[in-house]
């Protein structure tokens, strides 16, 4: 069966939702999804890219980042794949300084679905970066389900198979042969068509 890699950040894990919450306590803010039409952070929050990572790092080691919860339909899916035979693997853009944060997430939410962890640190200035695109050509991973317009581009590009999971951010006309999906059912019809 297919090795199929998975995002976590807004497609297993509703991590925009509890960001707004607490940056909205935190902040005085009134943001709600709509506001997040970018990953251009920065220009959402209004503030400095070094204020952004902040509060960025902030919310990381707070309890709203802990208690982040999973996508509609995410469990059931994957759950529903795996009995059917497919592979999984997380293929995150998360720093490598929350590995054992997300490890935790994971297991606690995903309890033995996903076969390995891999971060690419796509966002974090410190430390190498890794395209996803590298991570699942190692994996061979045909399909990935991600968000973000960067990794789309870069895994369709090569030749990866991609489900962009629908989000204000990555409203841009997709790539040739991206699959657009709204919620986990469709996954699951795409990937068992």
């Amino acid at each position: 069966m297919d090795n199929i890699a998975v995002d976590i950040d807004d497609v297993l894990g509703d991590f925009t939702s509890n960001f707004i919450l607490f940056h909205n306590n935190k902040y005085g803010t009134k943001l709600e999804k709509k506001d997040f039409f970018s990953y251009q952070y920065p220009m959402i929050l209004g503030v400095s890219e070094q204020e952004t990572r902040y509060r960025i790092d902030n919310f990381y080691m707070s309890d709203y980042f802990k208690e982040i919860i999973p996508v509609s339909g995410s469990v059931e899916t994957i759950s529903s794949l795996k009995e059917l035979g497919y592979n999984f693997f997380i293929v995150t853009g998360r720093k490598y300084s929350l590995i054992q944060e997300t490890r935790e997430w994971v297991s606690k939410n995903f309890g033995g679905m996903f076969s390995d962890i891999h971060h690419t640190n796509s966002y974090h200035p410190e430390g190498e970066r890794i395209k996803k695109s590298k991570v699942c050509l190692e994996l061979n991973a045909q399909i990935i389900v991600e968000d973000d317009l960067m990794h789309i581009k870069d895994c369709s590009l090569n030749g990866i198979k991609v489900l962009a999971y629908d989000n204000p951010w990555n409203r841009d006309i997709l790539p040739k042969g991206v699959v657009r999906v709204f919620n986990w059912n469709e996954i699951l019809k795409k990937i068992t068509i």
